[in-house]
């Protein structure tokens, strides 16, 4: 082994000293670097401890370096700055700036408050751990030799870009000469106008990014305001330009605020979106509540029909047939409420006068209510016309007197008129019919007068169901509305607008076309998506004596239709199916072979549903048998 003082030994020692020597002079050059700038300077690491500090620093916080070291600004500093400086330091060590710049204020050891202006950006130590670097500049003499206005310039200017922080818009200030003075917030620098960049820039500088502004703010140091939706680089924006003046009335400049309507609008489009869904979580609930009472009558039921078959017992049978065939009409309503309430209600509309069927319903409505409720009806002598379904009105009439009457002791009134529209933002201009449901009872709120017509919703436990859901999809389908408002007496009034026609009734005391005769031997093409009822329908009509081809699909069945020449009596088939739904198939083979079509919903495609219900039958599921019997016997007659 060799030893220390071998010359081998002594070779190795020297380089490691000289080494150590050229390590202490990049130190010691680097700390003379440090030293030499002349503002203050420190580093903090990502716990906001203190590991470096310049002199010039010791001199402004009025601390000694040992003092400051390892130490945190909370140690140190009041904490209503500290809040400030961490802010910024985690806002730079997340990389959400290359450079901060901020002015700040600062207490130092003698308790003197200086404002300062700090510029932080991201570091790395030798381990590659994240550092806040930063350099401070004095500003506070700066600051007290300016005159009164200057500084409440320069206080407005942080008070705004602090304000706009929070808002997606931007503010700009021009001079009576039109110089641009400030121009701040988040808006105006996504564009590139940053103060930096345009800081006494004149009027005419602002005309190649945006001339459409240039001439707004020209206007406004004329006296006029102006307000415009702009597009800048495909980015809609609406701008606002109005006058300043100053106390004795001069013109003393411009200001231009404007705000990003992207944001706003994907913002809306948030909010609308949790609204919709809150909605359908509580139309889930409900119609999950009642359906599975539904199911568990049929479980019931079809256990006790199995027993009484199993005992021969005929007349038990066929009890509990019926009562299933009632739990299924059940669940049809629902159905047919969840239809409405989307708005995808199928069928031609008729003309429907509001006041004569009032008039023709006034009696049932009566035995709706308590006895003790006082109910009153105004109806005018001229027609009031609408466009709707059979019996929608009626649904109305029901939902809407019902759950007002439900305040006991209290009066209701229904009120029938006409009324023109002209500026109603969510309504076209023009004649509408308007009903309007009074009642006594307890003023709702506001929050609950706009919820009123969501599925399942019970403000005030009346009963919160599908029955105002439905109002609701009515209303919107016939191209009206119904909101809730607070009566002008107090209660609370529902009012129904429905567009008017002037068109005429048919003629009533037509006697409706006899019932075909139902006939066996009919070639079917039966198409529908749903595996199990597909083969129970198939089934049904090949015991009813038709020959029956199923499909399982819109396209399916029109590649058999081709290959067979369209060789086939009637098509019978749903309407909403992957691929090409029913309507796609009935409009491919319209005029060469009957179609009829079977859904309780249209999906969402824009079809036009009375012209639809006009060219086609069209069924409601649940179909009875009977009826699509019927239909196949409409669209196919029996031959003399």
């Amino acid at each position: 082994m060799a030893r220390s003082d071998e010359p081998g030994a002594a070779s190795v020692e020297a380089v490691l000293r000289q080494r150590v020597d050229e390590l202490e002079a990049r130190v010691a050059l680097l700390e003379g670097v440090v030293e030499a700038i002349p503002d203050p300077l420190f580093v903090k690491d990502a716990g906001h401890r203190i590991i470096l500090v310049n002199r010039h620093t010791e001199a402004l916080v009025q601390r000694a370096r040992a003092e400051m070291l390892g130490r945190t600004d909370a140690e140190l500093f009041p904490a209503e700055q500290v809040e400030g400086f961490w802010e910024e330091d985690d806002r730079v060590l997340r990389g959400e700036a290359d450079v901060s710049e901020r002015l700040e204020q600062l207490q130092d050891a003698d308790g003197a408050l200086h404002l300062i202006s700090t510029r932080k950006a991201l570091g790395h130590d030798p381990r590659g751990e994240p550092l806040v670097v930063g350099t401070i500049r004095d500003v506070s003499e700066a600051h007290r030799r300016l005159d009164a206005q200057a500084a409440r310039a320069r206080t407005t200017a942080v008070l705004l870009e602090r304000l706009t922080e929070s808002f997606p818009m931007g503010i700009a200030l021009f001079d009576a000469d039109g110089t641009l003075a400030l121009a701040t917030g988040p808006d105006l620098r996504r564009m590139g106008l940053t103060p930096e960049r345009l800081a006494g820039e004149p009027l005419e500088g602002l005309a190649p990014l945006w001339p459409e502004v240039v001439e707004m703010v020209r206007g406004a140091l004329r006296g006029a305001v102006s307000a415009r939706t702009l597009q800048w680089r495909g980015v809609e924006r609406f701008v606002t330009v109005s006058p300043v003046y100053a106390a004795d009335g001069a013109m003393a400049g411009a200001t231009l605020i404007s705000q990003d309507r992207s944001q706003q609008q994907a913002m809306e489009h948030r909010l609308a979106v949790l609204e919709r869904m809150d909605s359908l979580g509580r139309l889930a609930g409900g119609v999950a509540h009642d359906l599975n009472n539904l199911l568990s009558i049929m479980l019931m039921g079809t256990s006790a029909l199995r027993d009484a078959l199993a005992a021969e017992d005929v007349p038990a049978a066929a009890a509990h047939a019926a009562l299933l065939e009632r739990s299924i009409d059940r669940g049809s309503r629902l159905s047919r409420q969840l239809v409405a309430f989307a708005r995808r209600q199928v069928g031609p509309p008729a003309i429907v006068d509001v006041g004569r069927d009032l008039e023709a319903v006034r009696v049932f409505l009566g035995s709706l209510v308590d006895s003790e409720v006082d109910l009153r009806f105004t109806v005018p002598t001229e027609p009031m016309r609408v466009h709707l379904q059979p019996g929608q009105l009626e649904q109305v009439l029901i939902h809407l007197v019902g759950h007002a009457a439900q305040t006991a002791k209290a009066q209701v009134r229904v009120e029938v008129e006409g009324r023109r529209l002209d500026g109603d933002p969510e309504l076209r201009p023009g004649e509408y019919v308007c009903l309007r449901v009074h009642d006594e009872g307890p003023a709702l709120s506001q929050e609950a007068r706009e919820r009123l017509f969501e599925p399942f919703f019970d403000p005030d436990g009346r009963g919160g169901g599908m029955a105002l859901a439905t109002c609701y999809g009515i209303a919107r389908q016939a191209g009206g509305r119904v909101r809730a408002i607070a009566g002008p007496d107090g209660g609370n009034l529902i009012e129904v607008l429905l567009p008017r026609t002037r068109e005429q009734p048919l003629r009533g005391g037509e006697a409706p076309a006899p019932a075909p005769r139902t006939h066996g031997g009919v070639r079917v093409l039966l198409v529908e998506d749903d595996p199990v009822l597909r083969e129970q329908v198939r089934e049904f009509l090949q015991t009813a004596g038709h020959r029956v081809v199923a499909c399982e699909d819109g396209m399916e069945a029109r590649d058999w239709l081709e290959a067979q020449g369209f060789d086939v009596d009637v098509v019978v088939s749903d309407v909403v199916m992957p691929r090409w739904t029913g309507v796609d198939l009935a409009g491919f083979i319209e005029g060469r072979v009957p179609v009829v079509l079977m859904t309780g919903f249209i999906g969402d495609r824009d079809h036009d549903l009375p012209a639809l219900a006009r060219r086609f039958p069209i069924l409601d599921k649940p179909v009875r048998p009977s009826l699509l019997l019927e239909a196949i016997a409409r669209a196919v007659p029996a031959a003399d």
